[in-house]
């Protein structure tokens, strides 16, 4: 089949090439450049946390095992961190890939509130605006009444300060028709309560950080992110659209506070050193230049080759890779086949 691949390719390299210069035609997003305001940081010490998180997971014939680990690390002056996992098998057996990420998100802020309240600034892996509005709807197939049933477990889950997945537990409380939605259901509460309670005790010191983003304000056919990173190499910061209203979802619980909490988000991109990658910030509130400045210096202050060294530093510490996996189950006498070798033929 490649053989075709490869023809087609030869036909239509010379219209692609024209596609992509059409995309970075100079011409075109050069008048973007006064959206970039050039500045060379102050580099200002402060506390500053930072987190990570990740999952990994392996099918089987009647099973799925996974693991997922976190790691919020601090510096002051030295770095400490704290670092959390869990191992299990995924039940019941669906919505696997919404679900693991979920689990993944509420490791990652649990394990952030562990250490918030020790720090001036905490960096979150991503963006935090995208994991309130991300399309979930796990409640969408529940009558009024299943979704009341699951609900009232909410104060259990808000009552639990560790960092643990404690819906699991309580999932055992669950019976009835439509069970397994309702455990679905039920995770989804405890991955918006951890990013309520994250958000409040986090409030006025964290940062989402995005090395890539497909936001176009400038329907350019291309990410503005990209647009930033052409039109200038030097450090500096730039708006394409500042405010984003926290009002294009509705919540099952705590619609108001996370609607009326903060009434904007403010987005900014920023590069940190010259002919290094622009990243996309997002914080919860309504902040001025002047403090996205003073947030620019501080992050400054911990970046090495234009990113902030404690993300790295705590993406090293989770990464969870293939052949883990496959230790873990082999350290846990699982030996069915997993259907991955069916076409290595």
């Amino acid at each position: 089949m490649l053989d075709i691949t490869f023809e087609t390719l030869s036909k239509r390299r010379q219209d692609i090439q024209k596609k992509i210069a059409c995309l970075k035609d100079k011409g075109k997003i050069e008048k973007y450049k006064s959206y970039w305001k050039e500045a060379d940081f102050e580099r200002h010490a402060a506390v500053i946390g930072a987190e990570d998180g990740s999952i990994n997971h392996q099918k089987y014939k009647s099973i799925i095992l996974y693991a997922v680990n976190a790691s919020a690390v601090v510096l002051d002056k030295k770095i400490r961190e704290s670092k959390f996992a869990d191992i299990d098998i995924l039940y019941p057996y669906r919505d696997v890939s919404d679900r693991l990420d979920i689990y993944r998100t509420i490791f990652e802020f649990k394990a952030s509130i562990e250490v918030i309240d020790e720090v001036d600034l905490f960096l979150v892996d991503g963006s935090i605006y995208s994991d309130l509005i991300t399309p979930r709807n796990p409640a969408a197939d529940l009558s009024q009444d299943e979704r009341c049933e699951v609900e009232k477990f909410l104060p259990k889950i808000e009552e639990d300060e560790t960092v643990q997945i404690i819906s699991k537990t309580l999932a055992d409380r669950i019976d009835g028709r439509n069970r397994f939605k309702k455990i679905v259901y039920l995770e989804y509460l405890e991955y918006l309560t951890a990013i309520k309670r994250f958000i409040e005790k986090g409030r006025g010191k964290i940062v989402g950080v995005s090395k890539t983003s497909t936001r176009s304000s400038f329907q350019e056919g291309m990410p503005d992110i990209a647009i930033f990173d052409e039109v200038s190499q030097m450090p500096g910061y730039g708006f394409a659209d500042e405010k984003v209203k926290v009002l294009e979802k509705r919540f099952p619980v705590y619609g108001e506070f996370f609607n009326s909490l903060v009434p904007t988000f403010t987005y900014f991109y920023a590069r940190l050193e010259k002919n290094k990658g622009v990243l996309l910030m997002d914080v919860p509130g309504d902040i001025k230049e002047k403090e996205i400045k003073d947030l620019l210096n501080k992050i400054s202050s911990i970046s090495i080759d234009g990113y902030p060294y404690l993300l790295r530093k705590a993406h090293k510490n989770v990464v969870i890779k293939n052949r883990d996996i496959d230790r873990f189950a082999a350290s846990l006498g699982i030996k069915e086949r997993t259907g991955r070798g069916a076409l290595a033929w």
